[in-house]
């Protein structure tokens, strides 16, 4: 039998109240949509595994976080040690568009490496958009981030957002893997010659005096 692998990377759920940020990691996870959801106050956890390998698995620890302002600095406190962080603004609110901007930018701060998934949600709602596909999709592509507008509603598009940022966690955990075998294998060579060098005996001279 033989034994799986899973990778686990804490990521983190950011956007105003309102945007359907329970809502999405609900659907996710549960496969329901509750139209009705109380706001979340801290934080909540859920947990999602993604497989890409017959023995590997990728197990996101997603952490939900409170959208109201006056949880900023509890907030915040999330941010450590993750690896990713889910951004979801409202297509039918240009403020929490603007707002996501500003928690990205707090984000950077605390983490300049972490991977960003930006998400629009509440596309099921599209006669009411304010924000435009286009314009959202060029300032993730300007800042390197994932993109997909998502509907908690119908469950269009999550589980494919979800995967892809589950997919560049993994690879970029296997590049850093693959550097650290690098710089260990550079340092053996290096302590493998200084050994070699050590153990040389000196040789003797053939001319006298």
């Amino acid at each position: 039998m033989n034994l799986i692998k899973t990778y686990q990377f804490k990521v983190v759920l950011i956007g105003e109240s309102g945007v359907g940020k329970s809502c999405l990691v609900i659907r996710l996870t549960k496969d329901i949509f509750q139209s009705l959801h109380i706001s979340t106050i801290g934080s909540s956890f859920y947990t999602k595994i993604f497989s890409f390998k017959e023995n590997e698995e990728i197990k996101l620890e997603i952490w939900d976080t409170a959208g109201q302002e006056r949880y900023n600095s509890l907030t915040r406190m999330y941010f450590r040690d993750a690896f990713g962080a889910i951004c979801v603004y409202d297509i039918t609110n240009k403020d929490t568009f603007f707002e996501v901007k500003k928690r990205i930018q707090e984000l950077k701060s605390e983490s300049l490496d972490i991977i960003i998934l930006l998400i629009g949600n509440k596309i099921d709602l599209e006669d009411e958009r304010e924000v435009k596909y286009e314009e959202a999709a060029e300032y993730a592509e300007e800042n390197g981030f994932l993109f997909y507008e998502t509907s908690a509603k119908s469950g269009e598009n999550i589980g494919e957002s979800f995967r892809a940022l589950a997919s560049l966690l993994n690879k970029n955990n296997q590049d850093i893997h693959q550097k650290i075998n690098y710089k260990n294998n550079q340092k053996s060579k290096k302590e493998d010659n200084i050994d070699i060098n050590l153990n040389q005996k000196p040789q003797k001279s053939g001319k006298c005096c």
